[in-house]
């Protein structure tokens, strides 16, 4: 099953704006490669990071990382992840999918049974609304979430993603969604990505179970004569042919 890739967004964002906490002044260092002069990094890494020696106390204002549209009450500044469209993309020839796993074994359900497997080409994007109360914040943390996940690339290659693009916007002011002293950007990213699914009905969340199979040895003991017959055909590459099968 494809995971989901809101979670490796927000687990990437929560990833890389680690190192900055622990060190802000790598967020400094970041914003004066980006042209800000080393007073504009100075005071900008003072809101991320608060001053308690301040009279009053400045507390720290970093990003957080939410899922779904920010809310009021909630995190803020914000970093949230939605989905913003996704679709079926151009079909395979046929939706069938390979019943072995990497390791040569048979997907099959949790009785034991040969599992039907299927496949879909998806299209997906999926937005990232950075939100602060300051225009000038709002460029800084919506350049560092676009640094965080472009950099974090192959993060998502190894999810078996691909097809990436990346977009941004400035989102204009509208009194029926936001405060007017809200200011927000958007950051999105477009992929591609193989659904599997079987039509198992003891595997009724499409996750596939390969765990039964594992050797030749355990296939007398898991699996049917009939079934062990169908698994040695599907490795060999051919096609077999039961008692009461129509030509």
């Amino acid at each position: 099953m494809t995971p989901f890739v809101e979670r490796i967004i927000f687990d990437r964002l929560t990833d890389g704006l680690q190192p900055f906490l622990d060190d802000p002044k790598l967020f400094e260092r970041f914003l004066i490669n980006g042209g800000l002069t080393a007073v504009e990094a100075a005071n900008a890494r003072t809101y991320f990071e608060g001053d308690a020696l301040a009279d009053p106390v400045i507390e720290p204002r970093p990003p957080h990382p939410i899922m779904g549209y920010a809310r009021p009450g909630g995190p803020f500044p914000a970093w949230a992840i939605t989905l913003g469209t996704e679709d079926t993309g151009d079909p395979y020839l046929g939706d069938e999918a390979s019943s072995l796993d990497d390791e040569g074994n048979m997907f099959v359900d949790e009785e034991g049974n040969l599992v039907d497997c299927k496949i879909r080409r998806w299209n997906h994007r999926y937005d990232v609304f950075t939100y602060t109360d300051h225009g000038d914040v709002c460029l800084y943390y919506y350049q560092l979430a676009k640094h965080i996940l472009v950099s974090g690339l192959t993060i998502f290659q190894a999810a078996d993603l691909d097809n990436f693009g990346f977009s941004g916007a400035e989102l204009a002011p509208d009194p029926r969604y936001l405060p007017p002293n809200i200011y927000v950007r958007r950051f999105s990213i477009t992929l591609q990505a193989d659904q599997d699914y079987s039509l198992s009905a003891a595997d009724a969340t499409g996750r596939r179970v390969s765990a039964v199979v594992s050797d030749d040895e355990a296939l007398s003991g898991a699996l049917t004569p009939v079934q062990v017959e169908a698994i040695e055909a599907i490795r060999a590459g051919i096609t077999t042919y039961f008692e009461g099968d129509e030509d």
